[in-house]
């Protein structure tokens, strides 16, 4: 007789997430930004049924006890690591998992987001996504201060009142997160912006930096 198959808990939204682990309310309906250390306790909900997220995730983990089973791969996140995940794909983890000192961040935002931006198209193609990847990216002391530079921008412009400016300026940082090839005038153009120095002025405004001082940090 065919064992029954596993349950399989599908989350569509950021909200569905926050839910789900008993987190508050995320600031905006596309978009959570979670602190590790500050939620530990809530990180994972109670039942461990593995899960499916409609939703893009990025995170860095230090000090996360056990596996973490992804796709068709298992990982020890003991040391600072960073990960990546797609819409569509499952991951679970064992019962034994240790969450009690862990620390860092997740970033979790809805293919939504990125609708009317090139990144939206872009996102498919880096293979940082993919179920192929065989371990999580580990991190130096250098590229962790880095990454916590540019979240600590994501973070103050999700914190903020949403306004009609809001989502292009958080899908610029995240394109910086995600990669640095494009020129200043390239990410405005393609952020719908007809001038370029328009963007420079709203992006400068908006998060107390210019885009390539923005930029710089993340060097």
């Amino acid at each position: 007789m065919k064992a029954p198959a596993a349950e399989v808990r599908t989350l569509a939204t950021v909200t569905d997430y926050t839910r789900l682990c008993q987190l508050p309310a995320p600031a905006h309906p596309l978009l959570a930004l979670i602190d590790l250390e500050k939620t530990r306790n809530n990180v994972l909900p109670a039942d461990l049924t593995p899960l499916v997220q409609q939703l893009y995730t990025v995170w860095v983990k230090k000090n996360l006890k056990g596996r973490v089973h992804y796709g068709h791969q298992s990982y020890d996140f003991g040391e600072g690591v960073m990960g990546f995940m797609a819409p569509g794909q499952m991951f679970a983890v064992d019962a034994s998992l240790d969450i009690s000192a862990v620390s860092g961040w997740m970033l979790m935002f809805h293919p939504d987001l990125l609708l009317k931006h090139p990144l939206g198209q872009k996102i498919a193609g880096y293979g940082f996504f993919s179920y192929q990847v065989h371990e999580a990216l580990h991190l130096s002391a250098q590229e962790e201060a880095l990454l916590d530079g540019l979240l600590a921008g994501i973070r103050a412009e999700y914190e903020r009142p949403i306004d009609a400016f809001s989502q292009d300026v958080i899908v610029a940082q995240l394109d910086v997160l995600l990669t640095t090839s494009l020129t200043i005038n390239e990410t405005a153009f393609r952020l719908g912006f007809e001038y370029p120095q328009y963007f420079s002025r709203l992006f400068k405004r908006k998060t107390g930096l210019t885009p390539a001082a923005f930029r710089f940090s993340a060097q």
